[in-house]
Formats: C-alpha cells, structure tokens, sequence
C-alpha cells in the first residue's frame, strides 16, 4: 500500500495567502470550497489552515467531511502559531 499524499488547504483570503502562507499549500477561500472540491483527492491526508485555527477552519473541517473526506484535521493555531515557529521559512508572494 501507498502513503497517502498530504494537502495544506489555506481557507483564507487571498490577500492574507499573498502576505504569508505555509510553503506549499494551496490556497482555497472558504468561500471557494465548494466549487474546488474536485480538485482534491478524498484519500488525501488534508490539513487546514486558516489565521488561528478558529471559525473558518471549523467550518472547512465540517464541510470536507460532510462531502466524504475523512482525513481531515485542523491545523491547531493556524498561521499565526506556525509563523512563530516558522518564521525563517516565510513564504510571500508565492503563486500557488
């Protein structure tokens, strides 16, 4: 058996992904998500991410699962905790 491929799925807005995003993850608004499920492989390890892991996280983590993706989580702390303690691997202004 394969290992699954893992997706960082950054449910903000663009503007926030354009100022600073995880290296490479992929930038899907939450209002977006509904019309990019077909890009994203349901056998997929997918994380989450958003400014602080809260609301738009939550509801991305409900709405993936409720379309039949379970290998979902949340990225705890979003962004903001990972640019903390990632902060020499900033990436701007990346087209992904």
């Amino acid at each position: 058996m394969g290992e699954r491929s893992k997706v960082i799925i950054d449910v903000r807005d663009r503007v926030q992904y354009e100022k600073e995003h995880i290296p490479g993850s992929k930038s899907i608004p939450l209002d977006e998500l509904s019309d990019k499920l077909s890009e994203l492989d349901r056998k997929s390890d997918i994380q989450i991410v958003c400014n602080h892991g809260g609301q738009r996280s939550e509801k991305a983590l409900h709405y993936l699962k409720k379309a039949h993706f379970r290998n979902v989580e949340i990225i705890e702390g979003g962004i903001y905790e990972w640019s903390k303690t990632n902060h020499t691997n900033r990436c701007t202004n990346e087209n992904n």
